[in-house]
């Protein structure tokens, strides 16, 4: 088994990603959304509460590589996506992921170095007012 990850700054490309991990097959399970949109089931996988803890954990799951990326994009407010899937799924994974336009890490890293106090203030899950199959028509 692999994991594979990727961080969305806003509600409605994670939905879509969910909603696309969702009609390829992968199961709900499978899918941990940190932080975990209210009223929906994802997986788990262990995942702490405190972002201090993100690297360590993504470190466990095999993902050590991108562990600083994402353990900032979380403490800045983005939504991460962490997938468990059978290690010849990953590269289909990482492709449904990327087609819902994950920040890009280069391009994420030179803008909080120019903007260090860079969030993603995208509000509330509630607030997105989709569910996952209405983010995919409307990421269309």
């Amino acid at each position: 088994m692999r994991h594979v990850i990727a961080a969305y700054d806003a509600p409605h490309p994670a939905l879509a990603a969910v909603a696309a991990l969702q009609d390829a097959g992968v199961a709900g399970g499978d899918v941990a959304v940190i932080p975990s949109p209210p009223g929906r089931e994802t997986g788990d996988f262990g995942a702490p509460t405190d972002p201090s803890g993100l690297p360590e954990w993504l470190a466990s799951l095999g993902v050590a590589g991108a562990a600083a990326f994402h353990a900032q994009a979380a403490e800045r407010g983005a939504i991460l996506l962490v997938v468990r899937c059978p290690t010849l799924s990953a590269p289909v994974v990482a492709g449904i992921l990327a087609a819902c336009a994950p920040l890009d890490p280069v391009q994420a890293a030179r803008r909080w170095a120019a903007e260090p106090g860079t969030r993603y203030e995208w509000g509330d899950w509630c607030l997105s007012g989709l569910e996952p199959g209405e983010a995919t028509e409307a990421a269309s």
